[in-house]
């Protein structure tokens, strides 16, 4: 990506192209990096994170609801590391847990639609409501 030319002129640097926005006057953008920006933030999203709580399917035994069939944590801690927290399990069916994480709310809209079959967005309201958005965008499209 070195031979890249953006349209306009830059007569202050008399080259092609314009000028960068500086850092600094893009809202929420961090001037610094922690070591796990990238787990806040899925894709780059920049936007500030908030606690994000989630239904994560995960499949019990009839006769022990504790005990779980198999783990589906995988994608979970693919994406989040152990910065995931284990909130609860249902008390009643179909026992799934409950978790929390903390993540950019424009990231997780389109996660949660990734993994719509594992999980669900139970709160904030407003990213629950980012999914449902967008799901009934993807209906009108297709004519589900």
């Amino acid at each position: 990506m070195t031979d890249i030319e953006i349209p306009g002129a830059n007569e202050k640097l008399e080259g092609k192209g314009l000028p960068r926005i500086d850092p600094k006057d893009v809202e929420n953008l961090p001037l610094t990096w922690t070591e796990d920006f990238q787990l806040k933030h899925l894709n780059m999203a920049y936007d500030r994170p908030v606690w994000i709580t989630l239904k994560i399917k995960s499949p019990k035994q009839e006769d022990n609801p504790t005990r779980r069939i198999r783990a589906d944590y995988t994608f979970l801690h693919d994406w989040f590391g152990d910065q995931f927290k284990f909130v609860r399990t249902e008390e009643t069916a179909p026992y799934d847990d409950i978790v929390k994480v903390e993540c950019s709310p424009f990231a997780m809209v389109y996660w949660a639609l990734q993994y719509s079959d594992r999980v669900e967005v139970v709160a904030p309201e407003e990213v629950r409501n980012g999914v449902i958005e967008k799901l009934r965008n993807l209906n009108a499209k297709y004519g589900l």
